[in-house]
């Protein structure tokens, strides 16, 4: 039986797991697609209605959503932050995916995770290689 493919010069990317799905949003955020992503972004897309406090540190490459709002010393970087993410002051996100509506406490760091919509992670809190259920809560280690 003949084998069939086609070959194409454009970028492509299965997205078929939340660890692709994430890979893909940063080499888009990063230039991967020249002409996509404005000039000025930098390897960082803030969108629309964000607020972005002046000492939050956003490290290439990031996607920060609609009406997200990032507080005083917050870091994130190879993270991608879906619409209306509240990551309060101090916390720290990387290598991870937060879906709508999540909240991260103040001084909580969240690292190699995905959050679903809704959860929320309570201040001081560390989650680390996890995948957090819609609407769960994540308490601080006593």
């Amino acid at each position: 039986r003949p084998i069939y493919g086609f070959s194409q010069p454009s970028y492509w990317r299965d997205i078929g797991n939340s660890e692709a799905l994430r890979l893909v949003n940063l080499e888009l955020a990063d230039g991967a697609i020249p002409g996509r992503v404005p000039d000025d972004a930098e390897g960082v897309l803030i969108g629309s209605g964000a607020t972005v406090a002046p000492g939050a540190h956003l490290q290439r490459p990031a996607v920060i959503g609609v009406g997200t709002t990032i507080g005083e010393g917050v870091t994130i970087k190879d993270s991608v932050c879906w619409d209306g993410v509240v990551l309060e002051d101090g916390a720290t996100v990387r290598e991870s995916v937060l879906a709508s509506g999540v909240t991260v406490g103040t001084g909580a760091v969240v690292e190699r995770s995905v959050v679903a919509h809704g959860a929320r992670i309570a201040a001081g809190a560390r989650v680390s290689n996890q995948q957090l259920e819609p609407d769960s809560v994540t308490e601080a280690a006593p």
